[in-house]
């Protein structure tokens, strides 16, 4: 029964995350190039931050942000990249 719900949560959360990585892709991949440039990744996090009541990220923040999620260090965040900031931000909500 444990082995069950475990898939199933995992399960649940994968599709939550395709989904929020699917909305993110639809409001803010301007150039449809299947990937987020900088400005893009910018103009996320920005939002991100500002419906958390955080204030934006200084320059030198976003590039660290940046570096850390740009996994394959290509100068653009994938959708898996993506991934993996929403599945590390949501494992640490309360």
């Amino acid at each position: 029964m444990a082995r069950f719900f475990k898939k199933f949560v995992r399960d649940e959360l994968d599709e939550f995350i395709t989904q929020k990585v699917n909305e993110i892709w639809y409001q803010y991949d301007y150039d449809r190039s299947n990937y987020l440039d900088k400005r893009e990744t910018l103009v996320f996090l920005k939002d991100f931050l500002n419906e958390n009541n955080q204030p934006p990220p200084s320059a030198i923040n976003f590039n660290k942000w940046f570096t850390k999620y740009d996994l394959n260090k290509d100068g653009h965040i994938s959708k898996n990249e993506m991934s993996n900031f929403i599945r590390e931000f949501v494992s640490d909500f309360p």
